[in-house]
């Protein structure tokens, strides 16, 4: 488990900018009990302590909530992506991370085809998703998880996941200093299954 990039000095500039503390070191072994570290973080349903969610950490109220949810679905349905049947809400983590690797993979075919129009389009949906989505909203969902104290996997994964979209973003010129302010989730009504509304995107390709 060596740092992801090499410069281990710019990951520990980046990571200041985040306003949370902790170190990159790595994990010895195995973690023995991975299930119990993240039920204790996550819970059986949905934590209101650190919801993966990005719209938990909005304070803006239910009309801002659901611009955020439209303006997600928008970014998937204008790159031909829609959520698989039953799958998570479009303010979901992973989903967010997983339509950022999407963006990066179409980037990369451009560049192989020296395609420079479609490298611009995803280089620009790039930086406005990173920047008005996840960048936005994760240091507040990692600074929740690591107050919990678990100092485990769950945790150890976090911290370098912020590290990354740090590097990322800064990288792309996105001022994390603007972007890596605000308060905690927002304790919001859900139901049995631990969700409250949902929004997906449409056309045929599926997260």
């Amino acid at each position: 488990p060596e740092p992801v990039y090499p410069d281990h000095n710019r990951f520990n500039e980046l990571w200041n900018l985040f306003e949370i503390e902790g170190d990159f070191k790595p994990l010895e072994k195995a973690p023995e009990d991975y299930g119990t570290e993240f039920r204790k973080i996550f819970g059986h349903n949905l934590s209101p302590d650190c919801p993966p969610y990005e719209t938990h950490y909005d304070h803006a109220g239910i009309f801002r909530k659901t611009q955020t949810l439209a303006d997600l679905s928008g970014f998937y349905k204008a790159f031909g992506v829609e959520l698989a049947a039953g799958d998570r809400r479009t303010d979901h983590l992973p989903v967010e991370l997983e339509f950022l690797s999407l963006l990066l993979h179409k980037e990369a075919y451009a560049i192989e085809h020296r395609d420079d129009t479609n490298v611009e389009v995803c280089r620009k949906a790039r930086i406005r998703f990173l920047g008005k989505h996840v960048a936005a909203w994760y240091p507040m969902f990692a600074g929740a998880v690591i107050n919990k104290g678990t100092n485990g996997s769950v945790e150890w994964l976090i911290r370098r996941l912020a590290a990354f979209i740090a590097f990322d973003a800064t990288s792309l010129g996105i001022d994390l200093k603007m972007r890596a302010k605000g308060k905690g989730p927002v304790n919001e009504e859900v139901d049995e299954n631990g969700c409250t509304s949902c929004s997906i995107g449409s056309d045929n390709e599926k997260l």
